[in-house]
């Protein structure tokens, strides 16, 4: 110890002999030389922050130079005195404490002494132990204090006093890692995890700005002069290097890991289990003088996550999964089962008609002959994105790179939801309600609830099973402008939440999304709600998507990239499909008229007959 100490000393001597930079708090770090005037809380932060400068400039311990380790040396000794500070001070704490303790004892007795932790207000550590004898309490050094003897303190590193203060050195040193909240949950499916990158620990959690100094510590890795030498020789280099990795969150009883048709109908039977489906102004005069400032990271961001397409989701390890979906009830239902008279019994004619019901003619009773249901074979399909950046770019102006990722990235979400219920709709019945409907909200309403009851007859389903229905998620919106422009009634105010629970009361659980339907293009030409609506109905669990539970963020240089001094800022590429589970899925259309007309009433007599000439009747 005496020797650390001694290293403390000298590096101090050496820092406080460095330029006045060393003054500014945001270049050094110093560990005062009396540590006993900090209070704990203040020991512990100072303790926190030496671990963090030690961590940030460490990183993952490569690239380090000289200077970088003599900064490490000194952290870590003044670490070190830390610890001893902190220890000496528990155990200071821990004998005052048990010096109280003793003496709660002689004046409460042990019963009432003892009665605290009998409540739960503490635990006592040796609880069934033997009590202490009075002839060993009267040799404890605080019982000596008590007749006038000093009690000596834990014998540790004396704390102050013992050195001049420690500085290190922070400035140019080329952080590794910036200290940093962990992200939180933002409804993202994913999570980013390091890859690899520069400065960054395997697997440690990171953000987009740890990303962004991720990527400029491997820009400056490269050898800008090999590839320049590539380049006029008509050679191509090319270097590509993981940046992050995204990993999708699946259990492992959701991923498909091979084509045992009992595996994949277990997997896929799991994951469409209704149970397991997600749903102030300033005035002045005369003008500032200070020109204005530039504000390179004020970068306006709207663009969210909300409205994307939701299905139960599966891993795939292969290049797809063969599945069935086994006979379908409907066939079932209508080729199954005969009906005679006695008189059919009698005559020995046992032809059936369309229904299955006995028509005299001659034939044998009708069997139905199970035959094996057909496999279908699901595929993964690729999609991608890649963005290019300048060199120059990426120094100069990084903020803008990073923002501009930032909203690929939540443009890639909302691109591959679209992908995914462009092809749910595909892969859908199509039909048409009757046109010449009145009003908007009653025309859905009704076109909900005809589909749902036709489903479920069809399929003789149970009336607790939930159907999900997917709206484009403007359809608020429009029932709300028909509401408001009905006379007689007052539906100014009409909430989302009421209108959820009137599809909710026809059967259906609504989705509301973006990305399909799209009300797009320029503000000049919208200037009224859409004539139509298309909506998705078909059983829980009827759809699933696919996709791998690995995605990989890249960046690329290259000779050929280099010629224009650009890069590859990100690229990347995942796999995706849709299967249909479910024995049918319906894509209907309706009419919309969002002028709030209702059907004409009907006058009627007072026998109930309609009125045919109010003048006369």
């Amino acid at each position: 110890m005496a020797r650390a100490i001694g290293r403390i000393a000298r590096l101090a001597t050496q820092y406080e002999d460095q330029s006045e930079q060393l003054e500014d708090d945001t270049t050094s770090f110093e560990v005062p030389e009396d540590l006993s005037t900090l209070s704990d809380d203040d020991l512990a932060a100072l303790h926190a922050q030496a671990v963090d400068h030690f961590d940030s400039l460490y990183g993952d311990g490569s690239n380090l130079s000289d200077e970088d380790v003599t900064t490490l040396e000194a952290l870590t000794e003044g670490i070190e005195v830390l610890n001893a500070e902190v220890a000496v001070r528990e155990e200071q704490a821990a004998a005052r404490a048990e010096k109280a303790a003793e003496l709660a004892t002689r004046v409460r007795g042990e019963d009432e002494a003892e009665a605290p932790a009998a409540e739960g207000d503490a635990e006592d550590p040796d609880e069934g132990e033997a009590t202490e004898t009075p002839e060993a309490a009267a040799e404890d050094p605080a019982e000596e204090a008590v007749e006038g003897e000093a009690v000596e303190e834990p014998e540790a590193v004396a704390a102050s006093a013992r050195r001049g203060p420690v500085r290190v050195n922070l400035s140019g040193r080329g952080r590794r890692h910036e200290p940093r909240e962990e992200p939180g949950a933002t409804g993202v499916r994913s999570v980013m995890f390091a890859n690899d990158a520069p400065g960054l620990r395997d697997g440690q959690g990171i953000d987009f700005m740890d990303a962004a100094r991720a990527l400029d510590r491997r820009l400056m890795g490269f050898n800008t002069q090999t590839y320049e030498t590539a380049r006029r020789s008509g050679r191509a280099l090319r270097e590509q290097h993981s940046l992050v990795t995204i990993r999708k969150p699946f259990n492992d009883d959701q991923v498909i890991k091979n084509s045992d048709p009992e595996h994949v109908a277990e997997v896929l039977a799991r994951v469409t289990d209704e149970r397991n489906t997600p749903q102030g102004a300033l005035v002045a005069s005369g003008g500032w003088c200070a020109p204005s400032e530039v504000l390179y990271d004020n970068l306006l961001e709207l663009e969210s996550r909300d409205g994307l397409y939701s299905l139960p989701e599966v891993g795939v390890n292969r290049g797809g999964f063969q599945f069935t979906r086994g006979p379908s009830f409907r066939d079932i239902y209508d080729n199954t089962g005969f009906s005679y008279t006695e008189q059919h019994d009698i005559d020995g004619t046992y032809g059936t008609d369309a229904t299955g019901e006995g028509n005299g003619s001659e034939g044998s009773k009708p069997c139905y002959h199970v035959d094996c249901p057909p496999f279908e074979e699901a595929r993964l399909n690729i999609a991608g994105l890649c963005i290019t950046a300048g060199l120059l770019q990426a120094r100069g102006y990084p903020e803008v790179i990073a923002r501009t990722i930032r909203g690929a990235l939540v443009a890639h979400d909302h691109k591959m939801a679209a992908r995914r219920v462009n092809a749910v709709a595909a892969g859908s019945e199509a039909l048409t309600m009757p046109s010449g409907q009145v009003g908007a909200t009653a025309p859905l309403l009704t076109a909900v609830e005809l589909q749902v009851e036709h489903y479920r007859y069809v399929h003789r389903i149970s009336r607790s099973t939930t159907l999900e229905a997917v709206f484009p998620l403007w359809t608020h919106g429009a029932i709300r402008a028909d509401l408001a422009r009905r006379l007689g009634v007052d539906m100014i105010s009409v909430p989302n939440s009421r209108i959820n629970a009137w599809f909710a009361e026809r059967g259906v659980a609504p989705q509301f999304i973006y990305n399909w339907q799209d009300i797009t293009g320029d503000a000049a030409d919208f200037t009224a709600w859409p004539t139509e609506v298309e909506f998705l109905l078909y059983p829980a669990g009827a759809w699933v998507a696919g996709g791998g539970d690995v995605i990989t963020l890249d960046t690329i240089y290259d000779s050929v990239n280099l010629g224009t001094n650009d890069y590859t800022a990100l690229f990347t590429e995942e796999s995706w499909l849709v299967a249909r589970m479910g024995p049918e899925s319906r894509r209907v259309t309706v009419p919309l008229d969002t002028t709030g007309a209702t059907h004409a009433g009907v006058l009627i007599n007072h026998d109930g007959t309609a009125v045919t000439d109010p003048t006369t009747d």
